[in-house]
């Protein structure tokens, strides 16, 4: 007996669909069936991509230009025209109070302690020393009296007017000095008796100073502020130059009357800081 050869039955493939989240698939499908929405994402995707590189590099070159600011030019100024006054520019009526100041403030002498010279006198290193580092009230009467040396230096052409100028100036620092409080005084009074001590010179020609007895006297004739400044004046050279000695200082005091050397210019406060400072 014939067997039939059967052939076998073909096994079922099933096939699973894939998972699609919804609104993929619609924008799929709406891609797929839309060319012209697919190039414009495409399009928008590659716009957002170069975006921040855009921005760095706006960033970079902002950053280059606030570097690197270019200044607004600025106007020239007008020239001045002679005999035309500047309405634009505001005097100071203080300013024009201290330009009229009759006394000369002179500038603190400078000295550079390093060039001290080893064979000075102690009297030469000691105003060195405080041309250095002195008080600015010691550094001021010091300039005061160097500024008055200089200006009648031996051999030194001065005339009347300018003499009487000078002395009278040398006067009001020496007053101003002498009616401080005391301490100040006192500090630049023995600035002055050292300096005197050390540039007084002698009575002969070749060895005079402008603080020696003669050459400070000169131009009485043309003085013109009163008697009393006058005599002001001569008697505080007298007194510097007399006491200018620690040594003899005390004794040469003594024929010299304080209450006698300023009426009506040195105060009673000046004259008790003189019996204090000589007592």
């Amino acid at each position: 007996m014939t067997q039939s050869a059967e052939n076998p039955k073909p096994a079922e493939v099933q096939t699973i669909d894939p998972v699609v989240a919804p609104a993929e698939t619609a924008k799929q499908e709406q891609s797929q069936n839309d060319p012209q929405q697919a190039v414009e994402q495409a399009t928008d995707v590659v716009t957002e991509s170069k975006a921040p590189a855009q921005d760095v590099a706006a960033s970079e070159q902002k950053s280059e230009v606030a570097e690197d600011p270019v200044p607004a030019p600025v106007p020239d100024a007008p020239a001045p025209v002679d005999g035309v006054k500047d309405e634009s520019v505001k005097e100071d009526p203080a300013a024009e109070e201290a330009a009229a100041e009759t006394v000369t403030e002179p500038d603190p002498a400078v000295d550079d302690a390093t060039n001290v010279e080893e064979d000075m006198t102690e009297e030469a290193a000691y105003l060195a020393k405080i041309r250095v580092s002195g008080t600015e009230g010691q550094k001021k009467i010091l300039a005061a009296i160097e500024l008055y040396c200089e200006r009648f230096r031996p051999r030194a052409p001065v005339n009347g007017t300018e003499g009487v100028k000078w002395q009278y100036e040398f006067l009001l620092h020496a007053l101003k000095l002498i009616n401080s409080e005391y301490d100040l005084f006192k500090a630049g009074w023995n600035v002055l008796l050292v300096f005197f001590k050390e540039n007084h010179g002698r009575s002969s020609v070749s060895n005079t100073s402008p603080i020696s007895d003669g050459p400070a006297s000169r131009f009485g004739p043309y003085w013109e502020r009163g008697e009393e400044t006058w005599a002001a004046y001569k008697n505080i050279f007298e007194l510097l130059r007399s006491t200018r000695d620690p040594a003899t200082r005390k004794m040469n005091v003594k024929n010299i009357v304080l209450e006698r050397l300023g009426p009506g210019l040195i105060t009673e406060d000046g004259l008790r800081n003189l019996r204090r400072f000589y007592q």
